[in-house]
């Protein structure tokens, strides 16, 4: 009979010759520990205080719900106990600064969204959700920069949204773009950047990287072709 797979198992054997290969472990546990506690207060809901409520606003100008808040809070509490010098939340404007010679940073997306994820949908309104449908049955996930106020740079962060899913989709085999350059060759140049984000099948990415290509930008530093001067399908 074979041996029956744990994380701390699958752990010890995944990453036994990556970089940094017991703090990785213990991050990925620490956040998993962090996740089981939240899948918990999620179920209990208003049992457990959390109403669905706004409680705030984000430092980006987004609404806080009062699960967003707790989320954050279980994730951070976790972390601490892992060997992370740094952490980098959608709820908080600075990092917030562990330990030193801690080999790791961790960034933290917050929980909104994940109330959405609905895959009899087409369009399901969550990142993480979206990637999913797109690597099992095929497509491109596009949110592309526009012209409204807060949205010529794009809307997702390049850290904690962008960069990570960009990484799972080029290790599928497909690929991740603002539309002009490829997502994980950006760096960030402030904790919240923004970027567009165009993913998805090789192909498909570049069938819309095309359109972006024939177009001049529209902004002094990004653009958004896809709602300006001719439509998608054009």
């Amino acid at each position: 009979m074979d041996e029956r797979v744990t994380l701390r198992s699958h752990l010890d054997r995944a990453v036994q010759d990556a970089p940094n290969a017991p703090a990785v472990a213990a991050v990925i546990e620490a956040v998993a520990a962090a996740s089981i506690r939240l899948a918990v207060l999620i179920a209990d809901g208003p049992l457990a205080g959390i109403t669905g409520r706004h409680s705030g606003v984000n430092p980006d100008g987004d609404l806080q719900k009062d699960i967003d808040v707790a989320a954050d809070a279980m994730m951070r509490r976790a972390l601490r106990m892992a060997p992370v010098a740094a952490i980098l939340s959608e709820e908080s404007e600075l990092p917030e600064m562990l330990d030193a010679k801690a080999p790791l940073c961790v960034c933290l997306a917050g929980s909104n969204g994940a109330g959405g994820a609905d895959f009899n949908m087409r369009w399901i309104g969550s990142l993480v959700a979206e990637s999913l449908r797109i690597l099992v049955r095929g497509g491109v996930f596009l949110y592309p920069a526009d012209a409204r106020p807060g949205y010529r740079e794009g809307r997702l962060r390049l850290l904690y949204e962008a960069h990570p899913m960009a990484l799972v989709m080029e290790w599928a085999g497909g690929a991740a773009s603002t539309g002009r350059r490829r997502i994980l060759e950006l760096a960030a140049k402030t904790p919240h950047q923004r970027v567009p984000l165009i993913m998805g099948s090789v192909r498909g990415v570049r069938d819309v990287a095309v359109i972006h290509e024939g177009i001049e930008p529209m902004f002094d530093h990004s653009d958004a072709p896809l709602f300006a001067r001719r439509g998608l399908f054009l």
